[in-house]
């Protein structure tokens, strides 16, 4: 009597069976990675141009401009010798018509390099006028800057063989006289200003000298230069559209500095704006918003749009401080930055606010009050020319950011929906592992049962 048997397999023909019992295929094992990808890849593509929004623009579109000039700890002052001024008397008439063979020349020599950053740093302070003839003695070497108005300027050779000089006989605002003295001759005398000059200098003692047949006797200041200023104007309570008429714009491949006349009256009025909260709040209601329509309409007219009011918005691509040259305003340092908007491309604003560290990190969610000033031109990182409108900041308020109610609801399903696929395909690759372990168990098994029922020979 014969049985049945089935034909006995081959080991690859036993494991290619093993494995088309298990219900979690290759092919299958990568459609579900392909698809996991592809979930992922939405994710990362609508966080992409979520982004967008956000955009800062490219650095290099802007010129590389640092701080010229920062107040800190370690400014280097010129070295003053204090012993120097042991030898150094005006007590009496006669002293104050002597100067000292030795200390004199040195601070000469010390004194230029005295430079007006570190009068900067030192808040510009004023030389003592009254009750001089007391404190002489403990204001030498002490750094002062004053403003005033030329009565005499001589340039000579005062000693055999000696440096030639530059003497100074000015009169400052409130009446008081002072002798300067310099070993430059200056470059730029008559500025904006005329003949007023700023004087920064260190004191040396009580000096008389004589202009025109007088003695005068008047506290002397050794500097380094005098440079050309201007009075100081009075606050702006209105914009003066007399000076703003004749602002020009620069065009491009024009070296021209963005100050002038305008730009400075700008800066007294926005100065003079940010102390009254109730008309800033009532210009922050007149502006317009500034967009690419009224960006096209200032390229076509620029000059008569000048001291309009624009509410802004946008991103900071770079921010930097300026220490400012001699100014009707007074303000030593003014805040600088270009700022990116996403509707108008590559073309970036140029912002400008009184004081220090105005306009860092401006984002969406800050709206300025700005007036627009002019186009400025310069060249970019790659060798471009390119112009930006000019606008002077005077406020700054919270701005309601607009978001789709079903922004958060789109990522939150992207979300859950990676999720699940990314637990799902976890926990069929492990049952898939798990039920590959139990056949190769079981075909282990059979083949022991089979070698234990072959006969032994």
């Amino acid at each position: 009597m014969s049985t049945d048997t089935p034909p006995r397999q081959s080991k690859r023909d036993q494991l290619e069976r093993a494995r088309r019992r298990q219900p979690f295929q290759g092919k299958d094992r990568l459609r579900l990675a392909f698809m996991a990808l592809g979930l992922f890849a939405a994710i990362g593509i609508f966080l992409w141009l979520r982004a967008g929004l956000d955009k800062k623009g490219d650095p290099d579109k802007v010129p590389e401009i640092g701080t010229e000039f920062q107040i800190g700890s370690d400014i280097q002052f010129p070295p003053v010798d204090i012993s120097m001024f042991d030898s150094v008397r005006d007590d009496t008439t006669t002293q104050r018509l002597i100067l000292e063979p030795n200390a004199f020349p040195q601070l000469l020599k010390v004194a230029s390099a005295l430079l007006p950053g570190h009068l900067d740093a030192l808040g510009s302070p004023h030389f003592p006028f009254d009750n001089i003839e007391r404190n002489a003695k403990t204001l030498r070497g002490a750094p002062f800057r004053e403003r005033g108005e030329i009565l005499d300027l001589k340039t000579e050779t005062r000693t055999i063989n000696g440096p030639e000089e530059t003497w100074v006989l000015a009169k400052t605002d409130e009446g008081d006289r002072l002798w300067y003295v310099t070993l430059k001759q200056p470059e730029e005398l008559f500025g904006i200003g005329g003949n007023f000059v700023v004087l920064d200098g260190f004191f040396y003692k009580l000096y008389t000298r004589s202009v025109e047949g007088e003695r005068v006797t008047a506290p002397l200041l050794v500097g380094r230069g005098v440079r050309p200023s201007v009075r100081p104007a009075e606050p702006a309570q209105e914009l003066d559209l007399t000076i703003l008429a004749d602002v020009q714009d620069v065009d491009f491949y024009q070296d021209r500095p963005i100050e002038d006349f305008g730009f400075w009256h700008l800066m007294n009025y926005v100065e003079t704006l940010q102390n009254d909260e109730e008309r800033l709040t009532v210009e922050f209601e007149r502006a317009q918003p500034f967009d690419s329509n009224e960006l096209k309409t200032i390229i076509e007219t620029p000059s008569l749009k000048r001291g309009i009011p624009y509410r802004i918005y946008g991103r900071t691509v770079h921010a930097w401080n300026r220490a400012n040259d001699e100014n009707p305003t007074r303000l030593p340092f003014s805040s600088h930055c270009f700022l990116f908007k996403y509707e108008l491309g590559d073309q970036y604003l140029r912002l400008v606010a009184p004081g220090k560290d105005a306009l860092n990190n401006l984002g969406l969610g800050t709206e300025m009050l700005a007036y627009f000033h002019k186009f400025w031109a310069y060249t970019d990182g790659d060798d471009q020319p390119r112009r930006v409108p000019v606008f002077f900041v005077a406020s700054f308020r919270e701005r309601e950011l607009k978001r789709s109610p079903l922004e958060g609801q789109i990522v939150l399903g992207f979300i859950g929906l990676f999720v699940v696929m990314l637990v799902g395909f976890g926990w069929l690759v492990l049952r898939d592992r798990k039920q590959a372990e139990v056949a190769a168990a079981n075909l282990r098994a059979r083949r022991q049962r089979m070698r234990e029922k072959a006969p032994r020979s």
